[in-house]
């Protein structure tokens, strides 16, 4: 009989084991609620339309997603890093009568000769990075006798940007560069000779027709 009264009843047993049951499904369904809610990350739209996650450099499987990027959408930067000096300015007919002498550039190897100067020369007492003003492919790499070591850039709107009085080159024909990249050191050319080390800076719309440099930087390049 005292066997009898320890012995626990089929029903307590069989309420203790649904118990357990029924908290084990509890944690079980909770974590992975919790994982899942983690792992969910709230969803915006960018400017195309599609969906995308707050974090849109990785997914929920660890998959790395690389952002969508619109070269239109990016503004015309400064071609340097660090502070430098203008040299000599673009010559523009707005500008003012101080601004347009020192746009005058004499022509190299021809004394009392005089040109209006296409772009900005930018110069420092040290050398400094030359880099992408916006995103695009090198169309063209060379040297010049008077320029010196040259590259050119296009980009989607189809503006190109030229570098030259260039020292070592990083960069290749053929080779897409993004806004920032360091694509060259500055140098010093016949047309830049006195100037110390420096770059020669000019934008191109229509492949023929120069814009200010100095006029736009922070513009929308497809606005240009």
């Amino acid at each position: 009989m005292e066997k009898d009264k320890k012995r626990t009843p089929e029903w307590r047993k069989e309420a203790r084991v649904g118990l357990v049951i029924s908290l084990s499904a509890v944690l079980l369904f909770g974590g992975m609620f919790a994982i899942s809610s983690a792992n969910r990350k709230p969803h915006t739209s960018n400017t195309t339309g599609q969906p995308t996650t707050s974090n849109p450099g990785t997914s929920t499987g660890g998959e790395v997603i690389e952002p969508i990027h619109d070269p239109l959408t990016e503004e015309m930067s400064k071609p340097f890093l660090k502070e430098v000096t203008i040299a000599r300015y673009f010559y523009d007919m707005e500008d003012e009568s101080e601004i347009r002498s020192k746009a005058i550039v004499e022509v190299p190897g021809k004394t009392n000769t005089y040109t209006k100067s296409l772009g900005v020369d930018y110069v420092m007492n040290e050398t400094f990075d030359i880099v992408a003003a916006c995103s695009g492919k090198v169309i063209a790499k060379s040297n010049d006798s008077i320029y010196g070591n040259m590259l050119l850039i296009e980009h989607a709107s189809g503006i190109q940007t030229l570098y030259c009085s260039l020292g070592e080159m990083k960069v290749n024909k053929g080779e897409e560069v993004s806004q920032g990249d360091v694509i060259a050191i500055s140098g010093e050319s016949t047309y830049t000779s006195g100037l110390g080390s420096s770059l020669h800076f000019e934008v191109i719309k229509n492949k023929d027709q120069r814009l200010n440099p100095e006029k736009v930087y922070k513009r929308l390049i497809k606005s240009l």
